[in-house]
Order: C-alpha cells, then sequence, then structure tokens
C-alpha cells in the first residue's frame, strides 16, 4: 500500500543566541497548506488559538470528534463486552451455521454453542492483571522453523533527515539532547527532532496529529521516532507519562501502510504486546486516532472482551493489533490468525509482562515472527531478565533512556508522609481531599479490592462519592468507571494497581498511595498517572511504621529506604521522618554507611550491608531476598 509522503522546504541557517529547542519555532517548515489553529485547552502548551475558520470549512471541533468518533469506537467495545450473555440465550439459529464447515469461525463458533450450556464465560476468561501465569499458565506457541518458509523482502526504512536537523552540528546535537535529557547509544543513532515535521510523516499523519493536539515531540518521540521510522530496533526507557505509546505507533503507522495490502487470512502486520487490558484498550484508543485516515485496520486481544468477536475481527484482516500474550496465544491456536505476515512488534511495559510470568508466552511468539523484522521495547524500568530478552531477539538495537531509568516524571512533585499507625491515615487524607480535587482529579490507590472498597465506605460516610475500579469488575463495568472518570463525572477513583499502567487522563492533578506500593516499579508507575504530557502533578504516598504480616503486605521500613533513594534519583528531598524510618532497614543503614545504593550494596554481598537487619523481624529477610530484583 502506497503512501506520499510529506516533505516540507525547511529554513535554513542556526539559532543565533537561541537555544537549540528554541530554534524550531514552527510545527511544520516552509509553505504547508493552512491548519485551523487549535484550542487552547487541546495544546499541551497552552497557547492562545488563533481566528477562527470560516464558518463553511469549519465542521467540528477536536471534542466534537471525541464525541463523535472515540466515544463511539468505546460504545462499540462495550457492546462487545456484554454480547457473549446475550448470543447464549438466544434461541435463534446462529449465523454461522451458513457457513462452510470447515471455515475455523464456523468450527470456532459451533464449540461456544456446545459450551453455552455449560456456562462457559469465554469473555473474562484470564484476568491477566490479576493473575500471575505462574499459577494460571498458557502453554506458548510451538517453535516455527523459518528455514523452510520463505518470507517475501519488506522495506523498513522510511526516514530521510529533515535540512533543519542535517545542518547541526555534532556540538549541537549533543546540546539538544541534553535540553530533552535524553541519551541515546548505538551505531549510527539518527539525530533527535524538534518538529513532528521533521519526521516527515505522511499528510493524512501530520493532520491528526494537529487535530488530536500535539504540539510538539515529548523527548522519547523526538529521539524515538526517528530510530524507528529508521528500521532500527530500539529500547526505550522513559519516565511515565511521557508519551511512548505514540514514540511507537507513529513509526508502526508508517511501515504498515506502506506494505502490501492483507490477502485472505493474513495479519497482522503490526504486533503490540502489553500486560493488561486497560492498557490494551487505552493503546488502541490512540490507534483509533490515525489508522483509519491511513486505511488501516486495527484489533485489540484480551481478557475481558468477547473472544468471539475478537476472532471474527481479525478473520475479517487487521493490519495492527494490540493484544495480552494470553489472548494473543489462544487466538492464534484457534487459527483465528497468524504471525507470518508480522513485521512489526511492540513490547510495551516488558518489565510488568515478565513480572506477571509471561516471559515464555513472549519468547514463542518473538519465535514465531520472522527473524528479519523490526522490534521496538518500551518501558519505564529495565531490570536484568528485560536486559537477557532485548539480547535474544532484537537486533544492533538503540537504546534510548529519557532521565533515569525507573524513575516518575520531574515535573510531578511527591510527598511522602510517616504516620506511627494506620488510623491515622485517613483522618489525614479527609482533612485534605478538598485541596486536591480543586487542583484537579484524583486517583487514590489502594493495596486489594478489600481495601478499595473500605475506603469508598469511608468517602460515602463524609458525603463524598467515588467511583472504584478494581480486577473483580467485569470489563465492561471498569470500562464505564474509566469512561465516566475520563468525562469527568466523577473526580475521585479509589483503584487497584490495575489503574496504576495505562490509565491516560491528563485532568489527573493528584495521586495517592494510601496503601504503599509493594516495589519501586510500582510506585513510579502510581506516580506517573498525573503529570501526563508535561502537566504539572502531585503526588502522596502514605507510610505507616504499623507492620502487617500477611501475603502481598509491603515492609514500611524496607519500602522507606527505596523511596528515600527514589526522591534522590528526582532530585527532590526526603522529609527527616522518611529518612529516619529508612535507617532503621540495616541494610540501607549499612549502605548509606559504605557510600552505597541500596540494590548496589546488596547485589554485590559486600559487607555489612548484605547480611545484617533485625534479626527479629523474619519479613525483612524475606524482603532483602525480594530486592534484589529490583535492578
Amino acid at each position: 500500500m502506497a503512501f506520499k509522503m510529506a516533505i516540507g522546504g525547511g529554513r535554513k541557517g542556526k539559532g543565533g543566541t537561541l537555544s537549540t529547542l528554541a530554534a524550531f519555532a514552527d510545527d511544520e517548515p516552509g509553505p504547508r497548506k493552512r491548519m485551523f489553529p487549535l484550542p487552547a485547552e487541546a495544546s499541551p502548551s497552552g497557547g492562545t488559538a488563533a481566528e477562527e475558520p470560516p464558518a463553511e470549512l469549519k465542521e467540528e471541533t477536536p471534542a466534537e470528534a471525541e464525541a463523535n468518533a472515540l466515544d463511539v469506537f468505546m460504545e462499540g467495545i462495550e457492546a462487545k463486552a456484554a454480547e457473549p450473555n446475550e448470543d447464549a440465550s438466544k434461541k435463534a439459529t446462529p449465523s454461522w451455521e451458513d457457513m462452510p464447515a470447515e471455515d475455523p469461525v464456523a468450527s470456532y463458533c459451533e464449540l461456544c454453542d456446545q459450551n453455552a450450556g455449560k456456562g462457559d464465560d469465554d469473555g473474562d476468561d484470564d484476568d491477566e492483571e490479576n493473575m500471575d501465569r505462574r499459577r494460571k499458565p498458557i502453554e506458548p506457541l510451538p517453535r516455527v522453523s523459518h528455514d523452510e518458509i520463505e518470507y517475501p523482502e519488506v522495506e523498513f526504512a522510511f526516514y530521510k533527515p529533515h535540512p533543519e536537523i542535517d545542518l547541526l552540528s555534532e556540538e549541537e546535537v549533543a546540546n539538544l539532547r541534553k535540553e530533552l535529557r535524553v541519551t541515546a547509544t548505538g551505531s549510527n543513532c539518527p539525530r533527535p527532532v524538534v518538529s513532528f515535521a521533521h519526521l516527515r510523516l505522511p499528510k493524512e499523519l501530520l493532520e491528526g496529529i494537529r487535530k488530536h493536539g500535539y504540539s510538539k515531540p515529548t523527548p522519547i518521540q523526538a529521539q524515538a521516532c526517528p530510530a524507528g521510522l529508521s528500521g532500527r530496533d530500539v529500547i526505550g526507557v522513559a519516565e511515565t507519562g511521557s508519551g511512548k505509546t505514540v514514540a511507537y505507533l507513529l513509526p508502526m503507522l508508517v511501515h504498515c501502510a506502506a506494505q502490501p495490502e492483507l490477502k485472505k487470512d493474513e495479519g497482522p502486520i503490526g504486533l503490540t504486546l502489553c500486560p493488561t487490558r486497560e492498557l490494551a484498550v487505552q493503546i488502541e484508543k490512540e490507534v483509533y486516532k490515525f489508522n483509519k485516515s491511513l486505511g488501516l485496520r486495527s484489533t485489540t486481544f484480551a481478557g475481558g472482551l468477547s473472544k468471539y468477536q475478537q476472532f471474527r475481527t481479525i478473520k475479517g484482516g487487521s493490519e495492527i493489533v494490540i493484544a495480552t500474550p494470553g489472548r494473543l496465544i489462544d487466538i492464534v491456536k484457534m487459527k483465528g490468525c497468524n504471525l507470518k505476515r508480522c513485521t512489526f512488534v511492540v513490547l510495551d511495559e516488558a518489565d510488568r509482562m515478565l513480572q506477571m510470568g509471561f516471559e515464555d508466552q513472549i519468547r514463542s511468539v518473538l519465535q514465531n515472527i520472522r527473524p528479519k523484522r523490526q522490534a521496538l521495547l518500551f518501558s519505564a524500568t529495565m531490570p536484568p531478565r528485560i536486559e537477557r530478552l532485548a539480547a535474544d531477539f532484537l537486533n544492533q538495537p538503540v537504546r534510548i533512556t529519557v532521565g533515569t531509568a525507573g524513575q516518575a516524571a520531574s515535573n510531578v512533585r511527591q510527598h511522602v508522609e510517616v504516620f506511627e499507625n494506620e488510623a491515622e491515615k485517613f483522618p489525614w487524607l479527609r482533612a485534605r481531599i478538598d485541596g486536591m480535587q480543586a487542583k484537579g482529579q484524583v486517583v487514590i490507590f489502594a493495596k486489594s479490592k478489600q481495601a478499595a472498597q473500605e475506603l469508598q465506605k469511608h468517602f460515602a460516610d463524609v458525603q463524598r462519592d467515588a467511583g472504584v475500579l478494581h480486577g473483580d469488575l467485569e470489563q465492561d463495568e471498569r470500562m464505564r468507571v474509566i469512561d465516566g472518570f475520563r468525562k469527568l463525572r466523577q473526580n475521585l477513583l479509589i483503584a487497584t494497581d490495575v489503574a496504576a499502567r495505562g490509565l491516560d487522563i491528563t485532568t489527573i492533578g493528584t495521586v495517592v498511595s494510601f496503601d504503599v506500593a509493594r516495589d519501586i516499579e510500582t510506585h513510579t508507575h502510581r506516580v506517573g498517572r498525573t503529570g501526563r504530557a508535561g502537566a504539572a502533578g502531585e503526588a502522596f504516598t502514605l507510610v505507616s511504621k504499623e507492620v502487617k504480616k500477611g501475603k502481598g503486605e509491603a515492609n514500611p521500613r524496607r519500602m522507606a529506604a527505596l523511596l528515600v533513594e527514589h526522591l534522590e534519583d528526582v532530585r527532590q528531598t526526603a522529609s527527616k521522618k522518611l529518612l529516619s524510618l529508612a535507617m532503621e532497614f540495616q541494610p540501607f543503614k549499612a549502605a548509606r554507611a559504605a557510600g552505597l545504593r541500596l540494590e548496589e550494596s546488596m547485589l554485590q554481598g559486600k559487607g555489612s550491608a548484605k547480611g545484617k537487619g533485625d534479626k527479629g523481624d523474619k519479613g525483612d529477610a524475606r524482603d532483602r531476598s525480594r530486592s534484589r530484583d529490583f535492578d
């Protein structure tokens, strides 16, 4: 499928005494078709809108487009989520009985009919974000012998540097990366850009970018998009809320649009694997903003949505699939699709997928994809297992890091409050919730479904309406809760860590960890729900000195130590109370004395930082062993 690359004539010359970023003021260089200005509220830069377009040309505002397109799209997904139960209750002859017997769709639907009387529910059979795959295994895909398959040649490189970027000296490129807080390593790493026009995207994509309020690339987009469009494998490590989705989505859309059209039973071309259904749906919404203008189709494979509907959709052809690993394997095994045409694969939040026990499944999916492909891996953290996965499946990748790996965005102001016991936390929160809501929407994280429901009752007792989101809700109910929160029908949401990733709502002003996270990676992702798209945010973490024993309970002293180091990483100050609690964790105290970070001292196993602890507290010993997984 061919498309015309949009190339604009650029302004020559340097920026004089201006910074490298300031030297490029326009989103698109040179003469161009007149684009209508974005409303001020839609622009991340908050600029003032220009003159209104003529009435006869003004078709719809971005808000109306959202209502008329994305809302309709999401309503369709909600309808799909509800369909299996309706179909099971119908007495009429199913339409697929007229299909050829050898058709895999017909075979699958007949199986659905046979199971309907048994009460089977194929829509929510794999609550992947709440169940570790090591306890609910899914058999990986069988290995494929690629030597026996003749693959056609595929084009991967679609990027030609813009003259304005080409004219920059090496010193100016270094200064640009410094301003963006980006480090990039790898052979022949492309230079970063400062405007979407510098990417020379198809005009349809540029129009979509403007329509949906993207003013300029974020740091990860500025460096990762040129690398992805050049056909390079990429490892992207960036702060949460930094725009990683668009950083891989734009190269994927360009790649898929440039490939020959799909034939019957072919597809997908582009594949994104992610850990949870919420993140999958969020990515699908981003894809939906652009794919229609390029003539592309997309499908989401995730638990909680009708497997039958997903099966039927992919059989009709989809160039792009967004999937959780378990559901993708289910659909491939049912012959709903295959991976022979797949040439662009993305692993999003790879650390979380491995943490959930998906490593064998991910490796089997990657092994089933042709060897000559483009692979991109994005996450906020990069533990050693991810490094090994990248080494096994990525070919000479460009490694891009924005800020410090595993840290929250620097535009989020973090506070850690220390309490003597759990009973002190809710009165503290109740006294401040009005002030928090005055700054924007509030998300409060709890450790479990029971804790979230209990907190909701506490707020009801003081006449505060709060939505609740946890893994035991049906998918259509989850989506209704998220949609209501996104549309400002509620300003307070209480959630478990099911919402720690993939919840991208720019109006969230404050995040509260009512129950401290169990590890620093989860804490980072919680904090990342605010401060989206460069906006300022605030995050509060409530730590009780009271030690609770039980599965999933965080050790307060150990987490205090990790939070101190986390705050130092983002150049924020830990309070005296927090530092005092952290020093009660003996490995941290020993690491400080040795001038080391906690993870470094424990990994090295040197001196007292490894072995000393509170001898009377067995929980510390267990947590010290777990902390080796953090690096």
